[in-house]
């Protein structure tokens, strides 16, 4: 516990971005990955610092996701629905059930 602040000041300052991806069931067959894109600036590299709650994180991925490269979970499975590699119930499984209707509106949005 001593020792956290240093652990995350020096993550904060090493970390360059975070991967992560879910290989979902592809409408016809095979696997479609989903990927979580988080390239890191000097906003997160501070909420980083901060301690602060995971979702502040998210929160500033969103906001500058576009200019980074980055993408949301629900913006790859979204992105995945409207291009018709995967459906909507896949998405919505691969989701907390906290984001279900965030997602839904994220495809109808990208559908327009």
């Amino acid at each position: 516990p001593n020792q956290q602040e240093q652990i995350r000041m020096q993550l904060s300052n090493s970390i360059q971005g975070i991967i992560t991806q879910e290989l979902l069931p592809k409408i016809g067959g095979g696997r479609v990955p989903s990927c979580e894109i988080m390239f890191i600036n000097d906003a997160i590299r501070s909420l980083i610092r901060e301690n602060k709650n995971p979702s502040a994180i998210i929160d500033q991925m969103q906001t500058t996701s576009r200019t980074l490269g980055s993408q949301t979970k629900e913006q790859s499975l979204a992105n995945l629905v409207v291009n018709g590699l995967i459906d909507v119930e896949t998405a919505t499984r691969s989701v907390g059930i906290n984001k279900v209707d965030y997602l839904k509106k994220m495809i109808v949005s990208m559908s327009k």
